[in-house]
């Protein structure tokens, strides 16, 4: 139900989970909470002082409906979550501001520079690859290695091994299946069974592999 609801899996390294544990596990710290921000949220708060997370990232929470885009009240009150204390849900090309002057100051941008609410890290990669097209596949190998699936719909997988994200494109959808540690795996390979080749000699081994 949870996965039906959500589109992703019952998982403690989703975001709501976080914010239970730290409700349960650090009362003090949780009452002198107002707002709890992802990561681009509070960069958001930091740039604009915008109080807004975007459709993918807030997905990444699991308490999100991935059809309505917005917070699912029923997956929040299991987790005991107000959704009074999380930011409004917006397009990731959304504006939501201009610096401030502090800010400004601080990086040396323009005051009237607009600020948008930005993207999940693997929408993003996947949205720089120029993916956006429905049945389109973006492979993204870093420290983790999701493979992401375009979609013009919320899809659910009946595997429940692919989760499913609102794409930073308006109108669009990413299955995900996440890989939580292949690039740390590959650096693993390279030190202790590589023979003192590098990545890209690595690279042309596999690439002389059948698939």
């Amino acid at each position: 139900e949870w996965y039906a609801r959500s589109g992703c899996n019952l998982d403690g390294s989703h975001v709501a989970a976080k914010i239970a544990w730290v409700a349960r596990e650090r009362p003090d710290q949780d009452a002198r909470t107002d707002r709890y921000l992802l990561p681009g949220a509070y960069m958001v708060r930091v740039a604009c002082d915008a109080d807004a997370v975007d459709r993918s990232n807030a997905s990444s929470t699991m308490a999100l409906d991935p059809d309505s885009g917005e917070w699912d009240e029923r997956l929040l009150a299991a987790f005991g979550i107000d959704a009074g204390r999380l930011p409004p849900v917006v397009g990731a090309d959304e504006p939501v501001g201009e610096i401030t002057a502090g800010f400004a100051a601080d990086t040396g941008l323009p005051p009237e520079t607009t600020v948008v609410c930005g993207c999940g890290d693997e929408m993003a990669a996947t949205l720089g690859a120029g993916l956006v097209e429905p049945g389109m596949v973006c492979d993204v190998l870093g420290t983790a290695e999701p493979v992401c699936a375009v979609a013009d719909r919320p899809l659910r997988d009946a595997t429940r091994i692919a989760e499913c994200h609102p794409h930073a494109a308006p109108g669009r959808w990413l299955l995900e299946n996440p890989g939580w540690a292949s690039g740390a795996s590959y650096r693993w390979f390279r030190d202790q069974l590589g023979g003192g080749l590098d990545y890209e000699g690595l690279n042309a081994l596999a690439a002389e592999a059948p698939a």
